[in-house]
């Protein structure tokens, strides 16, 4: 899943190389970007809850993540929220390791993860930044108390 995560981030990040051949023969290579940095407003920002996933393998056990931020359709972000009497490290143990085995392809793009139970909040990745390690969204991911005065901002562009 590591690896996966970083080749994807590399193609999120860079855009691939792909090469166009014209009805005339004449070919030429242009680099298709699957976010657009430098002008976010171009981008599609989708929020999904509740959404059902099929795992890949022989077992394709479906999965039910609470919430998914969705950037031009890639999965960026993975939230899972408890009830404030569920103890954060279930969010971990219950779920996101459980999502991790049964369906992996939700985290190949993954940049953020979230786990909260509405009064402390772990914040993760696949990886942590610059890190060669893949115990990234574990518990020891960035512990904080969840009060509004220090929720994370969240600012976004949309598209009308």
């Amino acid at each position: 899943m590591l690896a996966a995560n970083r080749e994807i981030a590399a193609l999120i990040r860079d855009g691939a190389k792909v090469e166009f051949v014209y009805e005339h023969g004449c070919k030429q290579t242009k680099r298709v970007k699957f976010i657009e940095f430098d002008a976010p407003v171009q981008n599609t920002y989708t929020a999904a809850t509740q959404i059902w996933i099929q795992g890949i393998g022989p077992a394709g056990r479906f999965r039910c993540p609470d919430i998914l931020l969705f950037v031009n359709g890639i999965p960026l972000v993975f939230i899972e929220l408890k009830n404030s009497n569920v103890n954060i490290q279930d969010a971990y143990t219950k779920n996101l390791t459980d999502y991790k085995v049964d369906i992996p392809q939700l985290f190949h793009a993954n940049a953020v993860c979230t786990l909260s139970n509405a009064i402390e909040r772990r914040i993760g990745s696949v990886r942590p930044l610059g890190s060669s390690s893949s115990s990234g969204c574990a518990p020891t991911m960035k512990r904080k108390r969840s009060t509004a005065r220090r929720s994370l901002p969240i600012r976004t562009a949309c598209r009308a």
